[in-house]
């Protein structure tokens, strides 16, 4: 399962990440049925805008 924030806050941290993940795990389940058991990885992408002359 991926869940994925549109503008996250710029200075979040793993912990926070962590922490809240702690909240929604107990009720979320995958489109196949399975429970959510643990946060397997958390990222931020980020990307830059260049006005092209």
């Amino acid at each position: 399962m991926t869940i994925t924030l549109a503008n996250p806050r710029d200075n979040v941290t793993l912990d926070e990440v962590k922490a809240a993940a702690a909240k929604m795990i107990p009720v979320l389940v995958t489109s196949a049925g399975a429970d959510v058991t643990d946060l397997e990885k958390a990222t931020v992408i980020t990307t830059s805008e260049e006005e092209l002359a």
